[in-house]
């Protein structure tokens, strides 16, 4: 396996090709109208997984130093003897995969996956805020089975900590919320004088 500096080394030309797939993918989601109307984290993920698929075929289709491979129900980007794909995790940069055996072969160094050069496999995921109403960062990640070998952040952040949000060519803004009103109901003086007597 390469060792992370290499890595972020080899992939440093496709990070913001890699932010703009998540946070379209996570735009689209906040203006589809189903926030708040779906009730399953699972049906959001996978929202959130079919945008950032599409927006990543769009992204890396005209570079030719990425191929594009579906290897059973996922998309796979070669870059060179690197692999990634785009999934969610925790901030730690674990994925909650059911684990299939091509899940687990996906996070074994020493298994090779059929069709596939012999390539070091990454994950590129999103991680929601405490609210999950925003990506709170994105990470690069190497596993090794059941272990996390190293994760770095490649969301650009200003220097409190705060995303830089990028300019997202195409993406929808996200709906605004409409100011709340509040109704107060006014007591009629001989309403109140009732509640005081009783």
């Amino acid at each position: 396996m390469l060792p992370q500096s290499e890595v972020e080394g080899r992939l440093a030309p496709y990070v913001l090709d890699m932010q703009r797939v998540v946070l379209k993918a996570w735009m689209d989601w906040m203006a589809s109208g189903l926030n708040g109307v779906w009730t399953c984290k699972r049906s959001r993920a996978v929202y959130v997984w079919e945008q950032m698929v599409v927006e990543a075929k769009r992204q890396f289709a005209s570079n030719h130093n990425v191929s594009i491979v579906r290897k059973n129900e996922s998309f796979l980007f070669l870059a060179g003897e690197l692999a990634f794909r785009f999934k969610k995790s925790d901030p730690n940069g674990y994925t909650s995969n059911v684990p299939t055996q091509a899940a687990l072969d996906y996070h074994d160094p020493q298994e090779d996956l059929p069709g596939i050069p012999s390539v070091q496999r990454l994950e590129i995921t999103y991680v929601l805020n405490k609210l999950e109403t925003a990506v709170q960062d994105i990470l690069l990640v190497a596993r090794d089975q059941g272990r996390v070998l190293w994760r770095s952040s490649i969301l650009r952040k200003d220097e409190g900590g705060n995303v830089v949000p990028l300019t997202v060519p195409g993406a929808p803004k996200p709906p605004e919320s409409a100011p709340k009103t509040l109704k107060v109901r006014v007591k009629s003086k001989a309403n109140e004088k009732k509640e005081n007597e009783s």
